[in-house]
Formats: C-alpha cells, structure tokens, sequence
C-alpha cells in the first residue's frame, strides 16, 4: 500500500480536482488520507450515503474545498505568487472584472483582463510540460524515479531529492530487523531523517 504522499502524487489530474481517488474497495481523501469503503452506507444528519458521495460531503465539512486545499499549499508546490493565488480566489468566486478591480484596488479592468491572460498562458505551458515530463519519466528506469513530496512540506530543497532505490537504501539501513522494527539509531543528517 501508497502512503498518501504517494497517492497524492500519481493521482491524476481529475482525481486532484476531486480530492479523492478509488481504489478497488475505497475511495481515499488525496488531502487527509480518510477513507471510506465501497458498499458501506455512511449516515450524515439523518441521510444515508454511498461512500462515492459521502467522500464529497467529507471533504466539503474537513476541508472546505480542494481548490483551497490546493491554492494554500506552498509555492514550491504551485508555483504561484500571493498575488496570483488571490486573483485565482477572486475567479473561482466568480467575481467579474469590475468586482476584482474594486477589490484590489486595481486603476483598470484592462488589468485584470491582462492577469487573466497570463494564468491562461501558465495553464498552457503547464500542460505542455506535464505532457514533456510524462515522456520523459517514462523513459528512466525505476530506481532513478524520485520519491514524491509531502504536500504541506515547508521549505522544499536539495534534502528532496530522494530516490526511491536511495530511500529503500536507508531505511534498510536504519531498521535492519524490518520496517516495521525499532529505528537502529537516530540519523545525524536531515535528509536521512526526512526519509525516516
């Protein structure tokens, strides 16, 4: 079984726009890890649930919503300003040009219009780089693959780059009677003890 690290990371596209995945007999939050299994009834103020539609109504009451879950999470992660990110709110609240200029106190609605052209332009070269990076991670080999990051990690940097044959590695080394056994000693180094 993924972590939900991992999970998080393969999701697709859609699965992340949704904030949850399904899997043989569960659907999984992408942004806590719950899960709730097929062919269970969920009741929920006197309403009984499937599990597909319980997982929505868990993450609208624990997370408020996955495209806030998303817009917070570090910029290293979404590559995106303060600014971007309060004018990306501003849309998904469906504010209208005029409303956003009032807002941010902006001299044009030409403005606005030019901020949302640039997102548009972010959004096409992401798909064409997803599409690059899709092509080429599909060519190395797996023990050069990189192991995925946690979403909320703060400062991501150089102590990130972890393979995942480099991970098996350590944690061999750390817990030499199983994953499961006691930790040998406590790591000095702090990408180890990321790893850990």
């Amino acid at each position: 079984m993924f972590t939900l690290v991992e999970i998080f990371w393969r999701a697709s596209l859609d699965e992340l726009k949704q904030g949850s995945i399904e899997t043989e007999n569960h659907f999984i939050c992408l942004l806590c890890g719950k899960h709730f299994e097929k062919g269970i009834v969920y009741p929920e103020g006197g309403v009984l649930y499937e599990a597909r539609r319980y997982m929505q109504l868990h993450i609208n009451h624990e997370h408020g919503s996955v495209f806030e879950y998303l817009l917070n999470l570090d910029k290293k992660l979404t590559g995106l300003t303060e600014h971007q990110k309060g004018l990306l709110r501003l849309f998904y609240e469906g504010k209208t040009d005029k409303e956003i200029q009032k807002v941010l106190g902006i001299g044009s609605s030409s403005t606005i219009r030019n901020h949302r052209y640039m997102l548009k332009e972010k959004e096409r070269q992401a798909k064409v780089f997803l599409a690059l990076s899709e092509l080429v991670w599909k060519s190395i080999s797996p023990e050069r693959d990189f192991i995925g990051l946690h979403p909320s990690a703060a400062m991501i940097d150089d102590r990130y780059n972890i393979t995942n044959t480099e991970e098996d590695r350590i944690l061999d080394r750390y817990f030499p009677d199983g994953r499961s056994g006691k930790l040998k000693e406590f790591p000095r180094k702090d990408k180890v003890r990321l790893i850990i």
